[in-house]
């Protein structure tokens, strides 16, 4: 007579940012694109925005929950014409909560402790730096202890000139 014996298997690919799509279920995750003018108005970046160096850029993350969940992981990767105007580690509130946000080289991260139930805006903003056309990448949003729960968005594009 044998002993029970359990087993897991993950599957993994690669494949173009710009070909992966939109994906939610308990959670969700959008993402706009703001330019922010020198007056304080805001205008949405779509596909025929074209930014300039120097450009302030207002990230703004609409999540939405539907219960309450505990260890949420944010990761927002952002393309290489952006660098993030506030680079120091901390709290952050969130309306409801708090989240830790940690800056890298390529994307900003959230560690939500507690996420009740209901939407959410996370909000940071960056600056232009680097002309050319480049992907925003992803956002991914997942539960660090229930990875079945996740989220991501679409990459989009981004146009630089001088």
């Amino acid at each position: 007579v044998g002993n029970p014996a359990w087993g897991a298997l993950h599957y993994q690919f690669l494949q173009d940012v710009d070909e992966v799509e939109k994906q939610g279920g308990a959670l969700k995750i959008e993402r706009e694109l703001y330019i922010i003018q020198q007056n304080g108005d805001q205008s949405k970046i779509d596909g025929a925005t074209t930014l300039g160096l120097g450009d302030k850029v207002r990230v703004q993350l609409y999540l939405s929950v539907d219960r309450e969940m505990e260890f949420v992981h944010l990761k927002d990767s952002r393309s290489a014409a952006l660098e993030p105007v506030d680079v120091l580690s901390g709290y952050k509130n969130i309306g409801e909560t708090w989240a830790y946000q940690s800056v890298s080289d390529a994307s900003v991260h959230f560690f939500i402790d507690r996420l009740p139930k209901g939407k959410h805006l996370i909000t940071y903003d960056l600056v232009v730096n680097n002309a050319g056309t480049f992907s925003q990448g992803l956002a991914i949003l997942e539960n660090m202890y229930a990875p079945e729960f996740n989220a991501r968005t679409k990459s989009s594009e981004l146009k630089v000139i001088k």
